[in-house]
């Protein structure tokens, strides 16, 4: 009989909630690119822009990251979360 040796919970549960919102300080490039306008490059700036300062404080932070101007932040507001 076997037994498993730890819960293989979803990976998707860290990156997302129930609601579809995406974690800025924990989704990763893929998960990143379910945002509107945000392709393979934009998804990278925005893990290094959250590495090199220690994640995300606000969602505002998020318009800080090249590439990410104020109609892609207006497209994604209300999917983001930290």
């Amino acid at each position: 009989m076997q037994h498993a040796s730890h819960s293989n919970a979803s990976k998707s549960s860290s990156m997302t909630d129930s609601s579809g919102q995406i974690r800025l300080n924990q989704a990763n490039i893929d998960e990143l690119q379910k945002l509107k306008g945000i392709g393979e490059k934009k998804a990278q700036a925005i893990v290094e822009y959250r590495q090199k300062n220690g994640g995300f404080k606000n969602i505002d932070e998020f318009k800080n990251v090249k590439g990410i101007g104020p109609a892609i932040f207006e497209k994604n507001k209300a999917r983001l979360t930290l």
